[in-house]
């Protein structure tokens, strides 16, 4: 392979593998560099820190990233965030009267809110209020004051929801938030 010569102002040098002493004509004035070296320096710190200020961002909004991560890493990364956006589902059920075991499938995110309360009747109370513990597993049911423990018989899970509601009626409506 032929060597590389660069003309120095009175002489051809030897530039050989040494990319400082290529010189470089920036006609749009992107780099401060003056030559291949300098100016690849500057691109690597550049992209290293987008990427750097990717990664926080991402980091920010609960996802770990780091600036190691490559461009089609940190993308995925950023799909995998959260935004304000919450689901919510409602329906109406008909139960058997005085049986007070409410099963609703089929939803797309784990509620951490559940509200049933008795459609067709003038009793305005809600008879099931659930809101995800923070330290504990219980289920309210404002109707009636009693607390109940979420596990074989009760859950609330990705996909749907089996609570106990009032046994006073067979008809009702409930609302379901993420």
């Amino acid at each position: 392979m032929a060597k590389q010569k660069y003309w120095n102002g009175t002489s051809w040098e030897v530039v050989g593998t040494d990319a400082a002493k290529v010189a470089l004509l920036d006609s749009a004035g992107k780099f401060a560099a003056n030559n291949l070296e300098a100016a690849m320096l500057e691109l690597f710190t550049f992209a290293n820190n987008g990427k750097t200020s990717i990664a926080n961002a991402v980091n920010a909004k609960g996802v770990p990233a780091t600036s190691a991560d490559t461009f089609p890493t940190l993308a995925t990364k950023i799909g995998q965030i959260t935004t304000g956006d919450k689901k919510f589902a409602t329906g109406t059920v008909t139960i058997p009267l005085y049986s007070g075991v409410f099963t609703v499938s089929g939803l797309t995110f784990k509620p951490k809110i559940v509200i049933i309360f008795p459609t067709g009747t003038s009793d305005p109370l809600v008879h099931t209020l659930y809101i995800e513990p923070q330290t504990s597993t219980e289920v309210f049911y404002a109707g009636s004051n009693i607390k109940k423990s979420l596990g074989s018989t009760y859950y609330v899970n990705t996909g749907g929801f089996k609570l106990e509601c009032s046994f006073y009626a067979s008809n009702f409506t409930w609302l379901a938030f993420e």
